[in-house]
């Protein structure tokens, strides 16, 4: 890995791009910076609030989330702030993650601490509506293989939706943190693990049928904020400590970066590009062998 920027007064939380000249990188003071090939540039985002979720259909479709549950988008030119469904989630709530199949089909997860309620809500490409109805606990991230196949997960709590309506899934699992995978036969979890957390230091592999786990192989101390693969024997997760570990689709190796900071997000493009960021502004770029 490169360190191909260092923005320090901005701690950021996630990366998403479309392209290889259009990567977008979110994090706290309403930060949003864009690579387009060349450079990181900063884009003022009209908030000074904490944005924690991206996600972009295309280089005019691009969605932010974050603290009091705002959202914001992008249409290729500005930012502007959107209607969330009602009541507003004020001080205290968050959005934590983003996801879409397309332009009209785009999720937000995250959490409302004062009702202690869920976040799961829905873009048609016209309003966002409320899909959690019910108190489920905390959600953080979201995946899925297609519009008939999400996952949701969080740290007391993991849903399912088949297309028809959202459940939680059997056999119950706690302590996810992010989730990613590659088709509906191959799905990975993380936890975030640290001492005051009743979680194990295993990830869970679903191939379609169960969900197994797969040891991380690392302390107790160390927890894991995000996943990202490309294929069943490429994932990447980042994660406290600057740790970024590599599966091949049997086992955790650490790929002793040797950044000292928390890592927050991580994306790539096909099986080669893959950029990082996380604390203190870092933005890690990979091209992988």
């Amino acid at each position: 890995y490169k360190l191909s920027s260092f923005q320090s007064e901005a701690y950021l939380w996630n990366v998403w791009g479309t392209s290889l000249v259009d990567v977008h990188t979110v994090g706290d003071k309403g930060t949003h910076m864009r690579y387009d090939g060349s450079g990181w540039k900063v884009e003022p985002t009209g908030t000074t609030k904490w944005l924690r979720g991206v996600w972009a259909s295309g280089p005019a479709d691009l969605f932010a989330g974050g603290e009091d549950g705002q959202l914001l988008h992008h249409d290729g030119k500005s930012w502007s702030a959107m209607t969330t469904p009602s009541p507003a989630l004020g001080s205290g709530s968050f959005i934590t993650g983003l996801w879409g199949t397309s332009a009209t089909n785009v999720y937000a997860v995250g959490y409302n601490s004062s009702a202690n309620k869920t976040v799961l809500w829905q873009y048609d490409g016209k309003a966002w509506a409320d899909r959690g109805a019910g108190t489920y606990g905390i959600l953080l991230d979201i995946w899925g293989s297609g519009a008939k196949n999400i996952y949701a997960v969080g740290s007391t709590t993991a849903r399912h939706y088949n297309g028809t309506a959202w459940s939680a899934i059997t056999p119950a699992f706690q302590c996810g943190y992010s989730i990613w995978g590659t088709g509906p036969k191959d799905v990975v979890v993380m936890p975030h693990v640290q001492p005051s957390y009743a979680c194990t230091q295993e990830s869970l592999h679903y191939d379609g049928t169960s969900w197994n786990k797969v040891s991380l192989g690392l302390p107790k101390s160390t927890g894991m904020v995000a996943i990202w693969g490309s294929s069943p024997s490429r994932y990447f997760a980042v994660g406290t400590n600057g740790t970024i570990l590599r599966f091949d689709g049997a086992t955790w190796s650490d790929m002793k970066f040797g950044h000292a900071g928390t890592l927050n997000g991580v994306w790539g493009l096909g099986s080669n590009d893959v950029f990082v960021t996380g604390g203190g502004g870092a933005i890690l770029h990979r091209k992988v062998p």
